[in-house]
């Protein structure tokens, strides 16, 4: 029961930690309000633990997907560990809101860790909402971000959402054009120019 896996002391395995996470989902979704017992328990736990339990317990609050989790999680995005700061994008970006999307992106500007900061772009890309404002500063930086990783990351972002903005073609061209970005990249956004273009050759009368 919930009740007793709440009281089972701090010391859960990280397997039922996680459940916990899926749990809190469950509830929530079926209206039992006891949900919010369990979602209390893995905010609360982040204070003072180390960084791998951080990890385990932000991968719970995914899990749950819980827009009363993103406080705690968007607080781990200061955290001193990059591996710490990434599982809290995961968190945010489990919960499909517009104040998540804004969580991510305003982390965008002052991030300096490059895995990190591919992390988050690809949380936005795991958001339905969408912004202007992103989508003209990912065009931006498609031509001037110096990491390919992130440069990568954009560019998939900007592929995969060719249909709400078109006039990323010629910034997408252009990155195909350059041969110091990665192959796996350029795949994926050739394979989504490719889908585009065929669609809209089968629309034509």
């Amino acid at each position: 029961s919930v009740r007793c896996l709440l009281e089972t002391g701090e010391n859960l395995s990280n397997t039922a930690v996680l459940a916990m996470g899926n749990m809190s989902k469950n509830l929530r979704e079926a209206g039992d309000e006891s949900y919010s017992d369990i979602s209390s328990r893995l905010g609360a736990d982040l204070t003072g633990q180390n960084p791998e339990t951080k990890v385990v317990l932000l991968a719970a609050m995914a899990n749950s997907q819980d827009p009363g989790l993103l406080p705690y999680a968007a607080q781990e995005l200061e955290a001193p560990q990059p591996m710490v700061r990434a599982a809290a994008i995961e968190a945010i970006s489990s919960v499909d809101t517009p104040e998540s999307l804004d969580v991510i992106y305003a982390r965008l500007k002052y991030e300096d860790n490059n895995r990190v900061r591919a992390s988050l772009v690809e949380g936005i890309g795991r958001l339905s909402h969408k912004d202007d404002q992103v989508f003209e500063a990912f065009v931006k930086m498609a031509k001037t971000e110096q990491s390919k990783e992130v440069r990568g990351a954009v560019a998939r972002y900007l592929a995969d959402n060719i249909d709400l903005y078109p006039n990323s073609r010629k910034t997408l061209e252009g990155f195909l054009m350059d041969r110091n970005n990665r192959a796996q990249d350029r795949a994926h956004v050739t394979s989504k120019m490719r889908s585009r273009s065929s669609a809209m050759s089968r629309g034509r009368p």
